[in-house]
């Protein structure tokens, strides 16, 4: 519910689907509110509220959850991809989305707790991974080759816990180098499971001229752009 000028006002409750979206400091939002080459990162410039996820949601009339965590992959958070002579493993989005908040349960020295699917079953499962692992990847066929297979099995941990669920996986808003990968993934996923719903989506390049958030993060109008991009792609699975 809302708060408004002292009276509670109840949250809309008729949305079409559900989204759930999986990602990285993309979907998180991240420096949003600041200018590349202005500001450093800091909270007050992470908008969750102004990214592509939740104007996707809005546009399409959606109810929506977000596993989002900045410089996050599959295979590498973020690296320096010109000194890096190891992948950064030290978190992974395989190992984070099945908990409530494993982060913070490892820091409280607490057991993680498993995320009970059951309280948000998501019609459509957005995926967008791979802007950091490209880092690391760079043009090395035996880290593609890794980076691909951790997307497929990451795909079947997630379709195994949300069988009746619509797929897109895409990439693109930052760097599009591991799209063809992304699709090399999807389409072993398709091999084996033939009636899964899943669609592959390149999202367009930001652009110099929308803006440039912190640390070279697209802006609230690229977000939008995105949101609009994508919101198309997903009618899909509203017919």
């Amino acid at each position: 519910s809302l708060l408004v000028q002292g009276s509670v006002l109840p949250l809309k409750k008729n949305y079409t689907k559900k989204i759930s979206f999986i990602g990285d400091s993309i979907t998180c939002g991240y420096g949003i509110d600041g200018t590349w080459g202005k500001e450093v990162f800091s909270t007050q410039t992470e908008r969750a509220d102004k990214s592509f996820a939740f104007c996707t949601a809005k546009k399409l009339g959606a109810d929506f959850e977000c596993c989002s965590w900045s410089g996050i992959g599959l295979i590498s958070i973020y690296v320096d991809p010109a000194t890096a002579k190891l992948p950064d493993t030290d978190i992974l989005m395989p190992s984070l989305w099945p908990y409530t908040d494993k982060s913070l349960s490892l820091k409280l020295n607490l057991e993680p707790e498993l995320f009970d699917s059951s309280k948000f079953s998501p019609d459509i499962i957005v995926i967008n991974l791979g802007t950091n692992d490209a880092s690391w990847v760079q043009k090395y066929e035996d880290r593609r080759v890794s980076f691909v297979s951790a997307y497929f099995q990451f795909l079947e941990m997630v379709y195994r816990q949300n069988p009746n669920a619509c797929f897109c996986t895409c990439l693109g808003v930052m760097g599009q180098d591991l799209c063809s990968s992304v699709k090399d993934a999807v389409e072993k996923f398709s091999t084996i499971h033939p009636s899964a719903k899943i669609i592959t989506v390149d999202l367009p390049l930001q652009k110099e001229q929308d803006g440039i958030g912190v640390d070279w993060h697209p802006s609230a109008k690229t977000h939008q752009k995105t949101a609009d991009f994508l919101s198309e792609k997903l009618k899909v699975f509203f017919k």
